[in-house]
């Protein structure tokens, strides 16, 4: 995968969990 993708499942996984 690009590293764009990458960066956006991180934002999309951090917005998952609980802060």
């Amino acid at each position: 995968m690009s590293e764009m993708q990458i960066i956006l499942i991180n934002c999309q996984g951090h917005s998952i969990l609980p802060k």
